[in-house]
């Protein structure tokens, strides 16, 4: 699994029925040694994970996700867990699958 997410171009599918959306997307992992400092925040990720910040461009979607217009941006805070590869969306701690 690693302890990093990896950029590039991602798709994202947000459920049953509802499309998807293709971004390009590019990681920091924050708050490490060597790394950029993380922001202040009301959330942060729990004890032994990583923080990965995400920043991507829409490049095309399908379904209702259509309604995203092409070329808006997107930005997520996700937590790694590199013992089990699981991800988690920093403030909400819901369950980030890619």
């Amino acid at each position: 699994m690693g302890g990093n997410l990896l950029g590039g171009l991602w798709r994202i599918d947000w459920g049953t029925g509802m499309g998807s959306t293709f971004a390009k997307v590019t990681v920091t992992q924050t708050g490490g040694a060597g790394q950029p400092a993380d922001e202040p925040e009301t959330f942060s990720c729990p004890r032994d994970t990583n923080e990965n910040e995400l920043e991507g461009t829409v490049t095309d979607s399908t379904g209702t996700a259509s309604s995203i217009p092409i070329g808006d941006t997107l930005q997520a805070e996700v937590c790694l867990d590199p013992s089990t590869g699981t991800y988690q969306d920093e403030p909400l701690r819901t369950k980030f699958r890619v």
